[in-house]
């Protein structure tokens, strides 16, 4: 799932559980879970390796953090963005994965240990389905739902 759905998913996480190490665990978890649902857009893969796969990379990269700059902007303006130690460490449990999945792309940095990892990471994004990259008019609804789903159970949590 793109970055906004974890971010979701990182603060129902941080509101219902009062052990930030718990939280961080569950964030972490969560992450994996929802890899593991198609997600991956075959359109935009092919848009990225036709000439600079970097850039385009970044470039979604960017559309990702700019729609949760606009979730924060909406959630602190209807009073709805509480970050307690426990939500904080929710977040960074379902952020990390992705971040320790893109460190050695950003930073041109190789080690047996993040290969590793990044073929983890790849093989849960395998576990449903055998090809990674679906059409984007199956991804972009089911990531919208599990957004949908997730943002209004948040919502209706005081």
């Amino acid at each position: 799932m793109y970055l906004t759905v974890h971010m979701v998913s990182g603060l129902l996480i941080g509101n219902q559980i009062g052990n930030p190490w718990l939280a961080f665990l569950m964030g972490v978890i969560s992450h994996f879970v929802l890899d593991a649902i198609p997600h991956d857009i075959r359109e935009l893969n092919e848009w990225q390796n036709r000439d600079n796969n970097k850039k385009k990379q970044a470039i979604e990269g960017y559309f990702d953090a700019f729609f949760i700059l606009l979730l924060t902007i909406f959630l602190l303006s209807i009073n709805k963005l509480s970050l307690g130690q426990t939500t904080v460490s929710a977040l960074v449990g379902v952020f990390m994965p992705d971040l320790l999945w893109i460190m050695p792309w950003v930073f041109n940095y190789k080690n047996k240990w993040l290969e590793k990892y990044e073929n983890f990471h790849l093989t849960v994004h395998k576990l449903i389905y055998k090809k990674i990259y679906i059409t984007a008019w199956i991804a972009i609804p089911l990531q919208l739902a599990f957004f949908l789903i997730l943002f209004s159970i948040y919502l209706s949590i005081e």
